[in-house]
């Protein structure tokens, strides 16, 4: 998961500095304006693909204890508030 992120994580960045330059420099064009925010919502939506396939993966490690204790600290349980919340 790690490897996967940083790569994907990258390319987000690269394409989010190109959309910069392109407007920085007053060269962009409504073409590369919709190619890059392609990208870059590509790339967002591969990489919180990737964060929440590592979460299915680690609840399927846990014992019962473990995932009521992970469920806690993720704030999926009634009465804890947590801003990280994952909708399914």
């Amino acid at each position: 998961m790690r490897q996967d992120a940083i790569q994907l994580g990258k390319r987000l960045v690269e394409e989010e500095r190109r959309l910069d330059h392109l407007f920085a420099t007053q060269t962009i064009t409504e073409e590369m304006l919709q190619e890059v925010t392609r990208k870059i919502a590509h790339y967002q939506g591969e990489l919180r693909q990737v964060h929440l396939r590592a979460h299915l993966a680690q609840r399927r490690l846990l014992t019962a204890q473990q995932l009521q204790h992970y469920d806690a600290l993720r704030g999926y349980t009634s009465g804890t508030q947590h801003q990280h919340r994952h909708r399914h």
